[in-house]
């Protein structure tokens, strides 16, 4: 497991992720990661349009934009909410 990997011992750190994919999935089903962070792709995608045509339209857009995020974990993953955000 991760903690193995690094040379820690299993139960003393906490170990997060971001993004996820089949490894975090895995990880956080099984115990060795307590859970992480994912972006929001809907949310990407929206705003990227949204942004795409107001220049197209000579309108000015926020320099920086943030898209979300959400906190996933064992007891969230299977969610609806959260199944629509992670992909493998």
């Amino acid at each position: 497991n991760a903690a193995n990997e690094l040379g820690l011992e299993q139960g003393k750190v906490a170990i997060v992720g971001f993004d996820s994919g089949s490894a975090q999935i895995e990880a956080i089903k099984n115990g060795d990661m307590l859970g992480a962070v994912t972006q929001d792709p809907k949310s990407i995608g929206k705003i990227t349009v949204q942004n795409a045509l107001a220049l197209i339209n000579g309108e000015e857009v926020e320099e920086f934009t943030d898209t979300g995020s959400f906190w996933y974990d064992a007891e969230n993953i299977d969610s609806e909410e959260i199944q629509a955000m992670i992909y493998e």
